[in-house]
């Protein structure tokens, strides 16, 4: 009935052009009365007017004392009427459901634009049950804090003594007012401002700790440098991360987290994966984790939230953690729907708990994170066991590992050789576009390519060339003339073998093996294109046999290679002639 309450409403909206949080408001008008003197619409027999309603509001001082007087919100409790809609349809709307259907409505936010302010309640769930009993006794605090259902549902299951949330959209802010005002609001203080001014001076001045800070903070937000938060020094404690304007926004808001946090405390913010293993907070992760202050990464499943598919992540924090535990919880899906993915909560609770390590869960050494240079991605610790590498090597014992040339298209724009005849430094550039089936093939584009850079980013022959963005990593092995001039582009990473240790085909031909492929989709990060980095692929387990056992190896899988390529040449040619079957009824041609 909830649902039909929500689309009756709707229709209203759409008739009169209201703002959806004005409806909310004289709706919780209308609850409140309800609720507060249900005597009064026991026997109710005779249309419920407007004029009727705001004279029961004034006679019994319905304390609405959240309504802000800003921004075309007003306290309509004064207004007798409101000429932009029809209070009494409303009204007689209201008194044909009952007030579960109606608190339903006032609490949902996939009306409107709300979800994009929203938390998935799957992952305000799992964040409450991770919070645990830290909170207990103590305030909670929610940093950008949307429509309130965190908060909401944290009061609801009575996990801390008080409630502070903040958030600057003001549709967002009056939703989670809303909320809030449904249950006894004393003890619930909810801010309009930014994060960073209003209620950092406001904690500190009066020296608030709270025991969970929660935060699901925008996404990828972008901030000019001279906009970037700039902490007002008197205010500074020793939670504080030594953030530089080079660093993500992403730890501005995690500083700001732990700067509230009370050293027995829990804080847990929702993040992109960018922050989790870029070169740029590779500072930050560095002294977070030398410093204990994460307690547990957690992968969730992608397309949670409604309004993007990127893979988010939970960084659990506390003080004092001498490991970490890594979570891929990637899996844990109870149900698929049209647009969206709903988290099994009570799966991955089971999962985050467990007392054994397992494929999906493994608590990790500093130590052992500090060595894989602070990528904090959990699949780079994870599923290992599935695969024991016979004779197992990291591949920088046998290659120098290095990216092609990164370069952008207005520096190639003015390297660019119209005339093939110029035999300065001419090179041709190779693009991961120009390997298929693993074999590379030349570009005719030509570029004039100074001899520093050549001998940085040169191909070389029995170089094995790899995909460094892509689902399926791409690979080939450089066959070059003495007289050509070959560098990689940015979109190639170079592995230059060490030939009385490896054999270029040999490694090709593992690379491109299902297992060669599995190993390397360990290593990749990112949110929404996979991405290999140096650093992961040096890491990568090569099985390092013996050279004449790799040119075995290596030679099975070029002759196969060789079976195939004929095979679908003359694949090829059968459904060339199948096509061309009926070619005579357009050339006047017959074949009878």
């Amino acid at each position: 009935m909830a649902n039909n309450l929500k689309w009756e409403l709707a229709d209203k909206i759409r008739g009169y052009g209201l703002n959806l949080q004005k409806m909310k408001l004289r709706v919780l008008e209308y609850y409140i009365l309800r609720t507060s003197y249900p005597s009064i619409f026991e026997n109710w027999n005779r249309p419920y007017t407007s004029r009727e309603h705001v004279q029961l509001v004034m006679d019994k001082k319905i304390p609405l004392t959240i309504l802000p007087n800003e921004e075309g919100y007003f306290d309509y409790t004064s207004n007798v009427e409101d000429a932009t809609f029809d209070n009494d349809a409303l009204f007689n709307t209201l008194m044909k459901h009952d007030l579960y259907d109606i608190r339903e409505f006032l609490i949902d936010d996939s009306f409107g634009d709300n979800y994009y302010d929203c938390t998935p309640q799957s992952i305000v769930d799992l964040s409450i049950s991770l919070f645990g009993s830290t909170v207990k006794n103590r305030p909670l605090l929610d940093l950008c804090s949307g429509t309130g259902s965190f908060l909401y549902q944290a009061k609801r299951n009575n996990v801390a003594s008080k409630y502070y949330g903040v958030e600057i959209n003001i549709d967002s802010y009056i939703s989670s007012l809303i909320k809030m005002q449904l249950d006894d609001p004393a003890d619930t203080f909810l801010y309009r401002g930014d994060v960073f001014s209003t209620f950092d001076i406001l904690t500190n001045k009066s020296k608030i700790k709270f025991g969970g800070v929660f935060s699901n903070f925008p996404f990828g937000l972008r901030i000019q440098d001279q906009e970037k938060p700039n902490f007002d020094e008197k205010y500074k404690t020793e939670n504080d991360l030594p953030i530089q304007r080079r660093n993500t926004t992403d730890y501005s808001f995690i500083s700001l987290m732990l700067r509230n946090l009370d050293k027995n405390g829990k804080a847990i913010a929702v993040t992109a994966g960018g922050s989790l293993f870029n070169s740029i907070d590779q500072d930050i992760r560095k002294y977070m984790v030398s410093n204990g202050l994460i307690e547990s990464i957690i992968e969730l499943p992608e397309r949670l939230f409604y309004y993007t598919s990127i893979k988010t992540y939970l960084i659990v924090m506390s003080f004092g953690n001498k490991n970490i535990r890594f979570v891929d919880l990637s899996k844990c899906i109870l149900e698929k729907q049209r647009n969206t993915n709903i988290l099994d909560v009570s799966k991955s609770i089971e999962l985050i708990n467990s007392d054994e390590e397992n494929d999906f869960m493994k608590v990790v050494s500093l130590k052992d994170v500090d060595n894989q240079r602070y990528n904090l991605v959990p699949t780079s610790y994870l599923h290992q066991s599935r695969i024991d590498i016979l004779n197992g090597q990291d591949l920088e014992e046998v290659c120098e590992v290095f990216t092609g040339w990164q370069v952008s298209s207005a520096q190639l724009d003015e390297r660019f050789i119209l005339n093939p005849e110029e035999k300065d430094c001419v090179t041709q550039i190779i693009q991961m576009g120009d390997v298929n089936d693993g074999i590379i093939t030349r570009n005719t584009n030509l570029y004039k390519v100074d001899d520093k850079q050549f001998e940085k980013f040169s191909l070389k022959n029995g170089d094995v060339v790899i995909s460094t963005k892509s689902a399926k990593v791409k690979s080939a092995v450089v066959e070059i003339s003495d007289n050509e001039r070959l560098i990689a582009s940015g979109s190639i990473m170079v592995l230059r073998v060490i030939k009385d240790k490896i054999d270029p085909y040999y490694l090709r031909a593992f690379l491109d093996s299902p297992i060669g492929q599995h190993l390397l989709s360990l290593k990749q990060t990112g949110n929404v294109i996979p991405n290999l980095t140096v650093n992961n692929v040096k890491k990568l387990q090569i099985p390092l046999l013996s050279v004449s056992k790799q040119k075995q190896l290596a030679m099975q899988y070029k002759d196969k290679l060789d079976k195939i390529n004929f095979e679908k040449k003359r694949l090829a040619k059968l459904e060339k002639e199948v096509d061309s079957l009926f070619d005579f009824v357009t050339n006047g041609d017959s074949n009878e």
